[in-house]
């Protein structure tokens, strides 16, 4: 965390840091250190800084993802303002498969939050992940993961009306057949 934080700026030392800390937050226990130590802001914080540069993104949302399966964690990602970069690098790369899948991972997880489904919709988190189902409908790992983001965000009544207004259902119906 402290590599992170005194060289967030420095891609190829984030990558790495978060690398780690996406595997080590496979670990139950560790997700609690991780976050305790301070670890969730300078990740978030590298969102924004990283966000054009795909091999960091993507590993910034894969420890995300892992750190976000824990209640408290869910909170405090989102607290330190990590949905609005997560959608905003979705948009911007979309056609990339790997953060595709990386950010509709940390989405999936935080989405079980009922607040956290509120602020993903109002982020404009739906559209991508609609768009991401067409895109990607031929990888049946991508599209696992859109569909279980899709899945936890339609538990909110308001976003089951947005989602299908965005064209999901089609896609996922299709994907019936094809998967």
């Amino acid at each position: 965390v402290a590599a992170l934080t005194r060289h967030g700026d420095n891609s190829g030392v984030c990558k790495a840091a978060c690398g780690a800390l996406q595997n080590l937050a496979v670990n139950a226990a560790n997700k609690v250190s991780i976050a305790e130590a301070g670890g969730i802001v300078p990740m978030v914080a590298a969102l924004s800084r990283h966000g054009g540069n795909s091999g960091v993104f993507k590993v910034i949302c894969g420890a995300l993802q892992n750190l976000a399966l824990d209640t408290t964690n869910q909170v405090s990602i989102a607290e330190a303002g990590s949905i609005a970069p997560v959608v905003a690098a979705l948009t911007r790369h979309g056609d990339n498969s790997g953060v595709c899948k990386a950010a509709c991972g940390a989405l999936q997880n935080l989405a079980v939050n009922a607040a956290n489904k509120v602020s993903i919709a109002e982020a404009g988190g739906i559209v991508p992940m609609v768009a991401a189902l067409s895109r990607h409908g031929g990888n049946s790992g991508v599209f696992k993961v859109i569909c279980g983001a899709l899945q936890n965000l339609a538990l909110d009544t308001t976003n089951q009306v947005s989602i299908a207004e965005a064209g999901s259902i089609a896609p996922v119906v299709a994907a019936l057949t094809r998967h």
